[in-house]
């Protein structure tokens, strides 16, 4: 997902949780600071999925994690990752 699309839908709304929102903000500061890609951020799976439906991102899952990638124009990128329950 785009860091642009997913900072509007994220960031703006002041109805989404704020735990979320912080999530979404270090992830997108690990971005913007990094470089080369962020690594990762690890999130309970409660706060995960909240995050996925709030930034309406498409979930990816890879063996026994799930985790929506973020990235800029420059390609790198940065992940947020929880544990497959």
């Amino acid at each position: 997902m785009n860091h642009l699309t997913f900072q509007e839908r994220v960031l703006h709304d002041k109805t989404i949780p704020t735990f979320v929102r912080l999530v979404a903000s270090k992830a997108l500061y690990d971005l913007r600071t990094a470089y080369v890609d962020a690594g990762t951020t690890h999130v309970e799976p409660w706060v995960f999925w909240k995050l996925v439906k709030f930034a309406q991102a498409e979930p990816i899952k890879s063996g026994k994690y799930t985790f929506i990638r973020i990235y800029d124009e420059e390609h790198n990128s940065v992940d947020i990752q929880t544990l497959n329950s």
